[in-house]
């Protein structure tokens, strides 16, 4: 059962969300985040971006707050605070971000994809500049390996004369790496593992008749492909230990593994109390060590909050 630790809103910003991405700002770095300090230590926090339908098509930047219960066992007290807005040149159907979320790259239906920086150096607003060769619409999918410089690798989903998942170096001149496509279904959601040493980085990518592909990129080969979904996958994430998670068009989550040994063997599946279908989701990471958190969810300390 999946039990919600609060719920903030987007509203009247958002009345639809469709994209979601969160990272947790570390204790200290929050000059680095581009936020203020915060209350309390014990106080946990993120920057999350959202994009979807509102007044017009923006991207927003907010700060979560979880404040911890006052009591053992209550309720944890969350704040939800608009940071930055962003307008682009159409409805964003793709988003990635580096850590912190700080910079990423976004796409949008009018055929583009941005490099966005919420906070460039000497700059009073956020920027937003144009990939050139990147694809033609529509991009149903974006993900970036790496954080601030080293984010010069990103993947593509997308449909039409483009079909299937491309992956890019990101230079001056955008230059597709490789290409993967499937003859029995289209690709939706990609999502590219972050770099680690002495690992592949790993591209995974979600198709509408419930399959989901696992390919290394150091390799240029597939590893793995599972039907892990009867519904259209709509969104992936790496999350910790070697494992990504996945979701489905009918609100089906699973957790299976990214392990050379058992590639896609599946771990865990949730589908969450409130009946609706899910369109995004992302992995908060959390503090290491004993908590209120840690205690509340049961169990050892969690490793990833998944929204």
């Amino acid at each position: 059962h999946a039990t919600p630790l609060g719920v903030c809103s987007c509203r009247p910003h958002l009345h639809e969300v469709d994209l979601l991405h969160a990272d947790r700002i570390e204790p200290g770095a929050d000059a680095d985040a581009g936020v203020a300090p915060g209350p309390r230590d014990d106080v946990l926090r993120y920057v999350v971006v959202a994009a979807g339908i509102g007044d017009g098509r923006p991207v927003l930047r907010f700060l979560l707050q979880l404040s911890p219960p006052a009591t053992a066992g209550g309720p944890w007290a969350p704040s939800f605070e608009l940071l930055t807005k962003l307008e682009l040149n159409g409805d964003a159907l793709g988003m990635s971000w580096a850590r912190g979320c700080t910079q990423g790259v976004v796409g949008t239906n009018a055929g583009n994809i941005f490099h966005v920086h919420w906070a460039a150096p000497g700059a009073s607003a956020p920027t937003a500049t144009p990939l050139v060769s990147a694809p033609p619409p529509p991009v149903l999918g974006l993900a970036v390996s790496g954080d601030g410089d080293e984010a010069r690798l990103f993947a593509t989903a997308s449909a039409g004369a483009y079909g299937g998942g491309l992956l890019w170096l990101a230079a001056d001149e955008c230059a597709p790496l490789m290409r993967m496509v499937s003859a029995d279904a289209a690709a939706l959601c990609v999502a590219l593992s972050p770099p680690t040493p002495h690992a592949d980085v790993l591209l995974a990518l979600g198709l509408d008749d419930g399959v989901v592909s696992l390919l290394s990129v150091d390799g240029m080969e597939q590893r793995a492909q599972m039907a892990l979904h009867e519904a259209p996958v709509v969104a992936l994430k790496f999350a910790p230990a070697s494992t990504l998670l996945s979701a489905s068009a009918d609100g089906e989550l699973v957790l299976s593994s990214t392990a050379e040994a058992t590639p896609l063997a599946p771990l865990a599946a949730l589908r969450a109390q409130c009946g609706v279908g899910i369109s995004c989701l992302d992995v908060l990471r959390l503090p290491a060590g004993d908590g209120p958190l840690g205690s509340q969810l049961g169990g050892p300390p969690a490793a990833a909050l998944y929204l």
